[in-house]
């Protein structure tokens, strides 16, 4: 059985509508720096929206984006940890989350956001951003392709990291990093064969034939090589490779107990706290008990938490092994 291991990674970005930003009196060519800016930016759009534009999405309807809205963007000022698990200390701590939800609830309050976001799946988002009627949002590294193919864009965008609350960078981007096999049966006829055709089809040569037709993909080989990339693909290098001396955050890098969790997890909670239907100090006070009481029976089955204690854990230092 032949196994042959790959890799692909990338960038979170913020990203928003350079001409929307224009027609509302705002600098098309700079995004905003401070999470109060993008609160009053959206106010700004929306208000000159008609009720047809807006000025940012929160897709909560997609499962798990919490994390993707909520956890990430803290990370360029130092607010994230490991899904609310605390390395240093063996426990659970989501409190560090509450500037982020305040940004987020204090949109939907002001009707600041694309309605509504317990209603709203990111394949509807991104439609609408593409299409012009959404001034700010998210995006990860696929996205791409998303707003070259799926939803070209019909207005110029921008890229950015995350805003900052104080308008200083002082945390880390966030990358995820995955890995997957690829596999050959073992009553393969022609396994060399396959396998040869296999390395051609991941080599570097034909990598950059396909980028030079004007082909999109997206390889962990090509954020390693950035000269191979493809730059007519709007947004590819920026959503793809962060700034330069910027430290990065390894998303899933650090293990975590296997605890079974009574209720619901972080991202319902969240999602919850965004739409106003629990508050922001009680959903989270929720959240560390539950979570902790689940760490605490994890112990008492007799697994050792020892395991899972990084002392001098830092996010903005530490790389994966």
């Amino acid at each position: 059985v032949y196994n042959v291991c790959t890799s692909s990674g990338g960038t979170f970005k913020f990203i928003w509508n350079k001409e929307l930003f224009a027609e509302c009196g705002l600098e098309p060519e700079k995004a905003p720096q401070t999470w109060d800016e993008v609160i009053e930016y959206a106010k700004i759009i929306t208000e000159k929206g008609n009720g047809i534009k807006y000025g940012f999405a929160i897709p909560f309807k997609t499962e798990g984006f919490a994390r993707y809205y909520v956890m990430m963007p803290g990370s360029t000022s130092d607010l994230y940890n490991n899904d609310g698990y605390e390395p240093r200390t063996a426990k659970y701590d989501f409190t560090i989350y509450k500037p982020m939800l305040e940004v987020l609830t204090t949109m939907v309050k002001d009707g600041s956001v694309f309605p509504s976001p317990l209603n709203l799946d990111n394949d509807t988002a991104r439609a609408q951003f593409a299409e012009g009627n959404i001034g700010m949002m998210f995006a990860a590294f696929w996205d791409a392709g998303v707003f070259n193919n799926q939803f070209p864009c019909k207005m110029d965008w921008g890229i950015a990291d995350f805003p900052t609350f104080e308008g200083e960078f002082t945390g880390s981007v966030p990358v995820a990093v995955a890995s997957g096999g690829k596999y050959m049966s073992a009553n393969s006829k022609h396994p060399d064969e396959q396998l040869e055709v296999y390395n051609y089809f991941h080599s570097e040569e034909f990598s950059k034939t396909i980028q030079d037709a004007g082909v999109y993909i997206s390889s962990y080989k090509s954020l390693a090589k950035p000269e191979l990339m493809d730059s007519s693909i709007k947004g590819y290098v920026e959503l793809n490779i962060p700034e330069e001396g910027k430290p990065l955050h390894y998303l899933d890098s650090v293990q975590t107990p296997a605890i079974t969790l009574e209720g619901d997890n972080f991202e319902k909670v969240m999602a919850a706290i965004v739409a106003g239907h629990t508050g922001i100090d009680e959903g989270l006070k929720d959240l560390n008990t539950r979570y902790n009481a689940a760490i605490d029976e994890w112990i008492k089955k007799g697994n050792d938490i020892n395991d899972y204690i990084i002392p001098d854990y830092n996010p903005n230092t530490y790389i994966p092994e």
